[in-house]
């Protein structure tokens, strides 16, 4: 999407279109040449990084040929990185279905309007949009703190650049989902204050002239139900595979990240017992004290980019449900054959579609995944922190 006019656009996803072109992930016009030259670029950038970083020309905390646990994890670490970044950038050149998201989400907007008179409050969208705006800004912040602290005191700042950018590009694409979902969120609310009215009037007395235009109304808002299906259809397409690699990124991530506090904290207390000045030991101290707590913030930070979706996911299922048990009420005027035709045809569709994001038809974005991310994570991080122990067992036992 790179020019989409409308009210909804620029109280949703104008924001995002900008950091995207400023970092480079967009072209300026969605030409074959742009997109071509965009991609080479990328490959040229990823492949130079990779053979960089493979040649291990820094400094580590860890034996590089010797300590085979953890060179492993450390490769898993970026191949993910590279890998991920790869696969974000090229989904995002060529198979980019924004611009049509936007319009479907315009379509229904103006459906609401012409068949019920309803005006969706771009106020609500516009707050939703601007607190996950401040989450990301947020965030954001803190990655260029920690990327300038650890510039200032390691020499593998070409790497820190080049992680500080890969990690930009994540969650950048993590937070633009989220901000679809903040759209169907609200367009859920929307549905649910003109299904309200619907039941209100169904409530009521009426006469077959009245029945007849409650019939319509009911099959207009099966209509605009059909429509959100359908866009939620578009959006896990339109994140189809980037989406899986932002949680993968984000379980390898969060799960192997103590596993470098602890082996921080070996190596910090190994330096400490070989130096005699009890200074010194103070400022490895304090040097493991800031390595904890720049491991905590990014851990808090991968966990919320994660969270913010499977809230927002969550949300939009109960909605859903809270809609359809609306018209279970129903108790007047159901000798119509027409009107317990239209609430049939209705629960029906609304028990069929489901509002639940998958990723990429492996996973339900929901709080329910979120809890399985965790203890997956951390089972990950006990299984890492055994493989340590036996290793410093067999060196132990070596010496």
């Amino acid at each position: 999407m790179w020019h989409v006019p409308g009210e909804l656009h620029n109280v949703s996803l104008r924001c995002m279109r900008h950091l995207m072109h400023l970092l480079l992930l967009l072209p300026p016009q969605p030409h074959l040449g742009w997109k071509i030259l965009y991609s080479s670029a990328i490959f040229v950038y990823l492949l130079s990084i990779f053979r960089w970083r493979f040649a291990f020309n820094y400094d580590v905390i860890f034996d590089v040929v010797n300590d085979e646990v953890s060179r492993v994890l450390d490769l898993i670490n970026f191949v993910a990185l590279i890998v991920g970044h790869f696969v974000v950038a090229t989904e995002l050149l060529w198979r980019n279905h924004s611009e049509h998201i936007q319009l479907q989400f315009q379509q229904l907007r103006y459906v609401l309007r012409i068949q019920f008179g309803h005006k969706v409050q771009l106020k609500r969208i516009e707050r939703y949009c601007n607190l996950i705006y401040g989450i990301v800004a947020i965030r954001i912040a803190v990655l260029l703190c920690i990327t300038i602290a650890n510039y200032m005191t390691t020499n593998t700042s070409l790497l820190l650049i080049c992680h500080l950018y890969s990690e930009l590009v994540f969650t950048l694409r993590c937070i633009e989902f989220s901000l679809h979902a903040a759209l169907v969120l609200a367009f859920y609310k929307e549905l649910g204050d003109v299904g309200s009215e619907i039941v209100a009037r169904l409530s009521s007395n009426l006469v077959e002239s009245q029945l007849n235009l409650q019939v319509q109304r009911l099959a207009a808002i099966q209509q605009i139900h059909q429509l959100l299906w359908e866009i939620h259809r578009s959006i896990e397409a339109n994140f189809e595979r980037s989406l899986m690699m932002v949680m993968l990124k984000c379980f390898v991530d969060s799960s192997v990240m103590p596993y470098w506090v602890y082996l921080n904290s070996i190596r910090t207390n190994s330096l400490a017992m070989q130096l005699c000045k009890g200074q010194y030991e103070i400022n490895l101290s304090a040097y493991f004290t800031y390595s904890l707590l720049d491991s905590t913030t990014e851990e808090i930070g991968k966990l919320l980019e994660i969270c913010i979706p499977c809230w927002i996911c969550t949300r939009c299922d109960l909605l859903q449900r809270q809609f359809h048990s609306l018209f279970h009420g129903v108790s007047r005027n159901r000798q119509s054959y027409a009107i317990n035709s239209a609430l049939l045809k209705l629960s029906t569709q609304l028990a069929q579609e489901k509002s639940q994001f998958s990723v990429g038809g492996y996973l339900i974005l929901n709080n329910q995944m979120l809890g399985r991310f965790l203890f997956g994570m951390i089972s990950y991080l006990i299984i890492c922190l055994q493989f340590r122990i036996i290793y410093t067992e067999k060196i132990q036992e070596k010496e």
